[in-house]
């Protein structure tokens, strides 16, 4: 991506590790290109993998502090493991951590949330006066709340599940819910919520139900659900 000369910087490289300090908002493009150059070097190997985290710091925060903070990011993405066993390659940003298959899924619901609310870049690139007015930034915050009530939910059920298997033999444990396949209040809040906001946008904006309807179904999925808090507050972000 297109990026100032001095918006990056990088502190070290060696072996099989790199640390970059720069502008927050290029690293997730940056992380994206060389996982992507990455998989052209090593024809996709599945026996490879590479894995990476960002933190967000403040200009004056320490350095060394930084890398310690990227290098626990970093282990949280490497420990990370997948319903079908598999596990690193993995990304941890904002203190979420996206397997690389799915990273695109969340940069398109941030792009998508974005677009909604009137802050994507081709209408922030217009005059203020020729802007279109789409939905209310609320919408961020919406999604976030929902990604809320679904974790909460899930830990919850967790909770119920541990207790009962205290009291049962072994052999006839509770299977732990699955994070993909969790379904709770956060469901019919989706639905409510996001219905109105697509009827509040029909009359204005003509493509505004459509994407919503998307979003709602990427929502309504427990297997995306679960990095939709990630997508909204990487736009909240985008916004600042």
């Amino acid at each position: 991506r297109n990026h100032a000369p001095n918006d990056l910087y990088i502190i070290y490289a060696g072996g099989d590790d790199l640390f970059i300090v720069g502008a927050w908002h290029h690293l997730p493009g940056l992380a994206e290109a060389i996982r992507n150059h990455f998989d052209q070097f090593t024809g996709r190997n599945p026996a490879l993998s590479l894995s990476g985290g960002i933190t967000l710091e403040g200009a004056k925060f320490p350095l060394y502090r930084a890398a310690e903070r990227a290098g626990e990011a970093e282990g949280k993405a490497k420990r990370h493991l997948r319903s079908d066993g598999r596990g690193k390659d993995a990304i941890c940003f904002l203190d979420t951590v996206v397997s690389w298959e799915d990273w695109e899924l969340v940069r398109s619901q941030k792009d998508r949330l974005l677009w909604l609310v009137g802050k994507d870049a081709e209408n922030r690139a217009k005059r203020a006066d020729e802007r279109a007015k789409r939905l209310p930034e609320g919408l961020l915050y919406l999604v976030q709340g929902i990604h809320q009530l679904y974790r909460s939910g899930l830990r919850q059920m967790r909770r119920r599940v541990r207790a009962a298997n205290r009291a049962r033999p072994e052999g006839k444990k509770l299977p732990m819910p699955d994070p993909q396949m969790y379904f709770g209040r956060w469901t019919w809040m989706r639905v409510y919520a996001m219905s109105r906001l697509a009827e509040r946008g029909k009359k204005d904006l003509p493509d505004a139900p459509d994407k919503i309807e998307q979003l709602q179904k990427e929502i309504m999925d427990p297997a995306t659900v679960r990095y939709s808090g990630l997508a909204a507050r990487w736009a909240e972000y985008e916004m600042r």
